[in-house]
């Protein structure tokens, strides 16, 4: 019996996979990208390819990257989901764990432009996936970042709990929404 021989997607997969995990980005990328011409719509490649630019701080260009997969498969809710990460993740490293650098009105506003352009994308992908609880669990994260207002996250809480009550993503951005030195209070965050 002959020896049967691998998927060649499946091995160059798992290439792609080892040289992301060693930090190879520039030979991660170049196969990605090899492979993105062969399928151009297969969200692990676009995944990696983004990821490799990101991690060397070439964001602008996983954001164009991320917003060309958009363009050529616009029914696509996982290109959505991808483009609005990369902006999400922006707006987040902008002022993350740093209040004076939130404070600052220059970064908070390059903060308040990318997350917007990220909602923008997010708006796309819950057209098109209404039912999927990620698109609830991504407002909420937004919403903890932007200061949305208590009934938007309430409604936002509604339908991620009605189509996903185990959401540890949305679950975790509400609770964070909730805490007293945030937007909530004690009260609210007992409650929960």
């Amino acid at each position: 019996m002959a020896k049967q021989q691998p998927n060649a997607s499946l091995v160059t997969k798992d290439l792609i996979t080892q040289m992301y995990q060693s930090s190879d980005y520039g030979d991660c990328y170049a196969l990605a990208m090899k492979e993105l011409s062969r399928d151009n719509n297969n969200t692990d490649l676009y995944y990696y390819a983004t990821q490799s630019l990101w991690n060397p701080h070439y964001r602008s260009a996983a954001i164009e990257l991320a917003k060309t997969w958009t363009e050529l498969h616009p029914d696509n809710p996982e290109a959505w989901f991808r483009l609005m990460r990369l902006y999400k993740d922006w707006a987040g490293t902008l002022t993350e764990e740093n209040w004076e650098r939130f404070l600052d009105p220059v970064l908070r506003k390059a903060m308040v432009e990318k997350a917007s352009e990220g909602i923008t994308a997010l708006d796309q992908a819950a057209k098109l996936v209404p039912d999927d609880s990620q698109v609830w669990a991504c407002y909420l994260g937004f919403g903890s970042e932007m200061a949305f207002d208590k009934p938007t996250m309430q409604f936002y809480f509604g339908k991620m709990m009605k189509l996903n009550p185990y959401d540890v993503e949305g679950i975790r951005s509400y609770s964070d929404y909730l805490w007293p030195q945030e937007y909530g209070s004690t009260e609210e965050l007992e409650a929960f």
